[in-house]
């Protein structure tokens, strides 16, 4: 997308003869005349006036609050407040030992659900049994859920500053007459505004054009007119599955993900037919990632038995992983926990072929080439072998 500068119009418009001119009436530098002609360009001005300038206006407010939504999460640095939150969640040895010495069974994948009221509860766990620990000990352990709380205050406030940025953009979003930017400030709205209920969700994998369209996500772009619409007849294609996730006795996907069963190299030269996961959509949270990678796993199980001697595999790909801010190393733990799988393995530099499709063009979201994209692309993530 073109970044354009847009001026203040209102600060630079008067009226010069019988004609309104851009600007006052003071020469411009190189640099303003530049911009000016490319507003006049995008907007296909011959003559200004002040009725286009204030519809030019309201046609931008949007875009260039957004625009100032994104600077501001950009200097909140939210990327790297999260991975900082992460990387701390992760018990060291001693505090496995220790939490494991109060009657807690602690595991190095445990420290991922100390948040929230299970932080409150390993708290409570440690002021009930002070008296069983060192003081080395005791500020060890405070010291780890100290640094774990202090970094989810730093997320909440981010969280509410967030918040109050995207309420701008709402109050601004009446005066655009765009339809599927309306439509996807309001998918925004739903996920900025979304609580901590625990709801049933089932998952499924599936090759039915049919129940694709019919539970496909907006942001695949079958409901509105957009850029990618051809690229969803590719779901036709033999070895392109639609993973959804959906709340119990409710229509509609709250996140969906594409599966590519295609041809995969291991460095070591050895080749197999994997499950690729690509970008998850939607609810991106780790426990909608673990539904997916349950559901292929169980898919290539039943391939499998069909076909024993086959070589078959899922590989969890870095951007599906990264959709939902999960670390590889979480993902081990908590792959093994929810499926029945018998090897797991970090890959890098794997090669996966993607097939043309003659039904229109792939649009792939992993390895180092993205976008419209067919033939032999790198990749690393996780393996699961089948």
């Amino acid at each position: 997308m073109k970044k354009v500068l847009f001026l203040d119009l209102d600060d630079t418009i008067a009226n010069s003869s019988a004609s309104y001119e851009f600007g006052k009436k003071a020469a411009f530098n190189e640099s303003e005349v530049g911009v000016r002609r490319e507003i006049e360009k995008i907007f296909n001005i011959d003559k200004w006036s002040s009725a286009k300038v204030k519809e030019i206006q309201d046609r931008v407010q949007v875009p260039n609050l957004i625009n100032s939504v994104l600077r501001k999460l950009e200097e909140e640095k939210v990327d790297e407040a999260i991975a900082d939150l992460q990387k701390i969640l992760l018990p060291t040895k001693e505090i496995i030992e220790l939490m494991n010495t109060l009657g807690e069974d602690f595991k190095p994948n445990s420290g991922a659900l100390a948040l929230a009221q299970d932080l409150s509860y390993l708290e409570n766990i440690i002021v009930k049994n002070a008296h069983k620990l060192s003081p080395e000990q005791k500020t060890l352990l405070d010291e780890y859920l100290g640094a774990i709380r202090s970094r989810m205050t730093a997320l909440e406030s981010i969280y509410v500053r967030a918040k109050e940025y995207f309420g701008k953009i709402m109050k601004g979003a009446h005066t655009t007459k765009n339809e599927i930017l309306k439509s996807r400030l309001k998918d925004i709205e739903r996920v900025v505004n979304q609580t901590n209920e625990t709801v049933p969700v089932t998952t499924k994998v599936t090759g039915n054009l049919n129940l694709i369209i019919e539970n496909m996500r907006q942001c695949l772009g079958c409901l509105a007119k957009e850029e990618n619409n051809d690229t969803n007849l590719t779901f036709g294609d033999y070895n392109k599955f639609y993973c959804l996730s959906q709340k119990v006795g409710e229509g509609g996907s709250i996140a969906d993900q594409i599966f590519f069963f295609v041809p995969l190299q291991k460095p070591d030269g050895s080749k197999e037919m994997s499950f690729v996961m690509d970008h998850i959509w939607g609810s991106r949270s780790s426990d909608v990632l673990l539904a997916h990678v349950k559901a292929a796993v169980k898919k290539s199980s039943t391939l499998k038995k069909t076909f024993p001697k086959s070589r078959l595999s899922v590989l969890v790909t870095h951007s599906a992983l990264s959709s939902v801010g999960m670390s590889a190393e979480q993902a081990v733990y908590k792959i093994k926990e929810v499926a029945d799988v018998s090897k797991i393995e970090r890959l890098f530099d794997a090669s996966v072929t993607i097939p043309k499709s003659e039904l229109g063009d792939h649009y792939v979201e992993f390895g180092n080439h993205t976008g419209r994209y067919a033939g032999e692309t790198t990749v690393s993530g996780l393996r699961i072998e089948i």
